[in-house]
């Protein structure tokens, strides 16, 4: 895929100002990758790896990435349309701290941070994002930079598939405002479960484990309210997959009396939700590992009442 070439047609066809075009460019690469899941759990050296992987913004293959690439693929991109910025680093401990990157747009200073607060997943999502906002302290800057009801709907015209208009927090507020028909904590708890993971497999454009990840955690949160309690996912590495590509969520319910699995894998092109036997999680992990597996099995005897 060539980026360039894409936003330069897209350029072309609709008459955008400099901050609507920086706009775009980064709501297209948010929405383009992903984060790379096997930073967070992967040796040094495939940390190094994933940190500093360089990407062809005229020929893009790998669409998995960190902080730091994205910051590079942005400042590739803005360049070649006249838009001069610089990558900044918070320093760490191992040397590879988080990486964000500043553009000058007409001499607004703006921050474009795509992996800490999730917006690479959260345009995905059609959620607001957290960061495109200027990189100062002085908090009556923000309504600058933001774009106006006409040039959003331009940037949707083209499919993109993000208005910012938090389609999907409206529909969990009116869920949440709404009276059940059946009456019983348990019922109640289990309705909204089945409404997490119907939507998670509804979502067709979740192909990666980073977002699928995240949005399950943001429906947990958004409508399980303090019930989210009793739900522990866990992600598990297949040991066979050297490249730790092969990702899945065992995802153990421990309210009481009524302890349910359920496991977030890769069907076909994109991640669902299914209802998996306690034989099956048994099974699942003598090829699934990670480092707090012994725990989680000890959760599962617990949520039990014996030895699975």
């Amino acid at each position: 895929m060539d980026i360039l070439e894409k936003i330069e047609m897209f350029f072309e066809q609709n008459k955008l100002d400099d901050l609507a075009k920086v706009r775009y460019i980064y709501l297209y690469i948010c929405n383009l990758f992903s984060y790379d899941t096997r930073y967070m759990f992967g040796t040094t050296t495939l940390k190094e790896e994933i940190y500093y992987k360089e990407i062809d913004v005229r020929r893009v293959e790998e669409y998995e990435i960190v902080c730091y690439t994205y910051s590079r693929v942005l400042q590739d991109v803005l360049k070649y349309f006249g838009y001069d910025s610089e990558i900044k680093k918070e320093e760490s401990y191992n040397g590879m701290g988080h990486a964000y990157l500043v553009v000058n747009c007409n001499g607004r200073m703006i921050k474009l941070d795509a992996t800490k607060r999730h917006d690479s997943t959260r345009v995905k999502l059609d959620l607001e994002t957290y960061d495109f906002r200027p990189d100062t302290d002085d908090a009556t800057f923000m309504d600058d930079v933001k774009l106006s009801d006409d040039e959003l709907r331009s940037l949707n015209v083209q499919g993109l598939n993000y208005s910012g208009d938090r389609s999907i927090s409206d529909f969990i507020r009116t869920l949440n405002s709404a009276p059940l028909d059946t009456p019983g904590a348990g019922i109640t708890f289990y309705s909204k479960l089945m409404t997490v993971f119907s939507l998670m497999n509804m979502k067709k454009n979740i192909k990666r484990y980073d977002d699928a990840d995240y949005y399950l955690g943001y429906l947990l949160t958004k409508i399980m309210g303090k019930d989210k309690q009793y739900i522990m996912p866990m992600v598990f590495f297949n040991e066979n997959d050297k490249e730790m590509k092969d990702i899945i969520n065992i995802i153990l319910v421990k309210y009481p009396g009524i302890p349910s699995l359920y496991i977030m894998e890769k069907h076909g092109d994109r991640y669902g939700i299914r209802e998996i036997s306690k034989q099956e999680v048994l099974d699942k992990m003598e090829i699934y590992h990670n480092v707090c597996e012994y725990f989680f099995k000890s959760q599962i005897n617990e949520a039990y009442g014996r030895t699975i």
